[in-house]
């Protein structure tokens, strides 16, 4: 009976080695063990009693980076949701001060928020690339990184009003939210540093991912006396390490395994989430100078541009203001239409 019973799940342990519905794609060509050395098996589990079979950890191998069809999963797209919450509160927050004309004020803090949302996002994405494995603990660990976004998110606000109001850059709660981030992808990482081919990379990025977060609580919560001027110094050359990462952490013969066509529909992605959010604001932006909710008020100082089919260049002098309501003759030339 223990023979008969182990058999039905050896081909079990088989089946699911492939992504999402079996097969070989989770493995890499390099990767001679196979699905059914790669499953790490609950030391717990009983073959006797014919029970169900436990939650079990698929080690990190590498993907292969010749993976046909490969293509976002959902949940990397649900990540991708709180980085539109992120995107969203960062330009309402760049839209809100440019209106109130602090241009200088708006765009530092939209380039930091943006800065550091891009790296967070870009670390996440080639290390899924390489390393997804789809199992409850990458599952457990993404989520983490959710709630990471999530909390970043809400320190944007505070950040910007520091700016506003010309006090102590307060990069606090944006901070800690961003640690949360990066000390999920080094959990991921230390996973991935289990494979001997990619143990030296996997805690090369760990080390560097640790200094470099100590680096920004200590900005964050001690108080240096650093000047503002400082401090954006020092998150540029800490924001461009994190770049530039895969740069001083990989080597010749131990690169890790990313999927070139995956990366590029995932950058695809993170654009059309920034250029969606961009014409959301354009809309709301809109809403006042449209007539407002009911479109029965419309704002006193809009200039209507007409575009007149027998003077093309009319709508342009509109822009300028040459074009006035109850000042215009009627009786216009078609030789002041061709003026400059």
């Amino acid at each position: 009976m223990a023979f008969s019973s182990r058999v039905p799940r050896a081909f079990a342990a088989l089946g699911r080695g492939g992504h999402r519905g079996g097969g070989l794609g989770r493995f890499g060509p390099d990767d001679a063990s196979g699905p059914l050395d790669s499953i790490e098996v609950d030391a717990g589990q009983s073959s006797d009693e014919g029970g169900s079979d436990r939650a079990r950890l698929v080690s990190m191998t590498g993907r292969d980076p010749g993976e046909p069809e490969r293509a976002s999963s959902p949940l990397e797209l649900l990540l991708d949701l709180t980085f539109v919450v992120a995107v969203g509160i960062a330009a309402s927050r760049f839209a809100t001060m440019m209106a109130q004309g602090h241009i200088s004020d708006a765009m530092v803090g939209f380039t930091l928020a943006m800065s550091a949302i891009s790296v967070a996002w870009i670390g996440f994405s080639w290390f899924a690339s390489a390393f997804d494995t789809d199992d409850w603990l990458y599952r457990l660990i993404t989520m983490v990184q959710m709630a990471g976004v999530v909390l970043f998110a809400l320190g944007l606000p505070t950040m910007f009003h520091s700016l506003d109001d010309d006090q102590r850059l307060d990069l606090r709660v944006m901070i800690v939210g961003y640690v949360v981030m990066r000390g999920a992808l080094t959990l991921q990482w230390w996973r991935a540093s289990r494979a001997p081919k990619y143990h030296f990379v996997a805690m090369a990025n760990i080390y560097w991912t640790i200094g470099i977060q100590i680096v920004w609580l200590t900005i964050a919560f001690v108080d240096l006396g650093l000047s503002d001027a400082a401090v954006f110094a020092a998150f540029a050359v800490l924001a461009a390490l994190e770049l530039f990462l895969p740069a001083l952490t990989g080597s010749v013969g131990r690169r890790t395994p990313w999927h070139p066509h995956h990366i590029a529909e995932r950058y695809g992605l993170f654009t059309i989430i920034v250029l969606g959010e961009s014409v959301v604001g354009t809309v709301a932006s809109s809403t006042d100078l449209l007539g407002g909710e009911t479109a029965l008020h419309w704002a006193t100082d809009v200039i209507a541009v007409v575009v007149d089919l027998r003077c093309p260049t009319s709508a342009a002098a509109a822009v300028r203001g040459r074009v006035h309501s109850g000042r215009e003759r009627r009786g216009r030339r078609r030789s002041d239409c061709l003026r400059p």
